[in-house]
């Protein structure tokens, strides 16, 4: 199958539809609606393909001052943030105590969603709740000099 050349006034069509300000359209869309308006079927990525190179294009046709100013104000704006003085504020290190290991374990999607909420209603996380039942375990079955 042959390629189709779209024509200027397609090419227009897909660039004003796509900045038009006042609609979000996907490029799908666009396509939609040039098999409707134009009668010639093209997939979405030929269209995101035509208004990439016809955004890029107008760019290259600006006079060479126009850009050149255009870039020298980026540039100016860039500057201005990167010498500015923002306050970094120093990671927090993890410390990790040797002696503790991270325990996975798999529970139902909905008793976990439960369990989440109902530690939040009593202030507490989940992390201490098993924590603490671990412990009360290991008390009742006869290690309690673990702890």
């Amino acid at each position: 199958m042959a390629k189709a050349k779209l024509t200027d006034e397609v090419i227009n069509f897909i660039v004003k539809t796509k900045d038009n300000p006042s609609r979000k359209i996907s490029y799908k869309q666009i396509a939609d609606e040039i098999k409707a308006e134009f009668g010639i079927v093209i997939t979405g990525q030929t269209v995101g393909k035509a208004y990439k190179t016809a955004k890029a294009n107008k760019v290259e046709s600006k006079p060479k001052q126009q850009v050149q100013n255009e870039t020298e104000t980026i540039k100016a704006e860039t500057k201005k943030t990167t010498t500015e003085k923002v306050e970094v504020k120093p990671k927090k290190k993890r410390t990790t105590d040797k002696n503790k290991i991270t325990l996975t374990i798999q529970v139902d999607k909905n008793i976990s969603e439960q369990f989440k909420r109902i530690a939040k209603e009593n202030d507490r996380n989940q992390s201490q709740l098993i924590r603490e039942w671990i412990k009360k375990y290991c008390l009742e079955n006869g290690q309690a000099k673990l702890f």
